[in-house]
Order: C-alpha cells, then structure tokens, then sequence
C-alpha cells in the first residue's frame, strides 16, 4: 500500500515481499519485439550491476537472446515458482 505525498507519487507506504512468485517464460514470446528489447534492457542492468556471470551469458548468447531462441522456452518445464 502506498501513499501520495505533495513531494511525489507512492512516497510513503509498506511493500512485503511474496512468499513465492510464479511465472510462465513462455509468455515471454508474446511480447512485440520493441517491449521485448525494453525488457532486455533492465536485464542488462541487473546483470551489470549484480551480477557478473548472467553478464557473461548474455554476452556469449547475445545473438540468441536478441532473438528468442532459447531452448527453455519450449520445455514444458517453463512454469517456474520462485
């Protein structure tokens, strides 16, 4: 829950974190291509900023995850719970 202040938007208020999150990466190829590299951009930043071996496989797989071809994807195994 959040709260509006005069100094800005959702300033003041409470975030929990989830006991389990859910997600189904085959969603993921829904995405048009331009929101799909959006997305790929906040990746990088998560993986430049923390971590150093996921910036090395988008590195090496660069080609591969520009476009889609990621053998996960077509598992049936894609629902994950976090």
């Amino acid at each position: 829950m959040a709260v509006n202040h005069p100094q800005g938007k959702n300033m003041l208020g409470t975030f929990y974190q989830p006991e389990a999150v859910w997600l189904d990466l085959r969603v993921l190829n829904t995405l048009p291509q331009r929101e799909w590299r959006a997305g790929l951009g906040e990746v990088l930043k998560y993986a430049i900023l923390a971590e150093p071996a996921f910036l090395n496989y988008l590195e090496s797989e660069a080609v591969n995850v520009l476009n889609r071809k990621l053998p996960f994807w077509k598992s049936s195994k894609a629902l994950f719970a976090i």
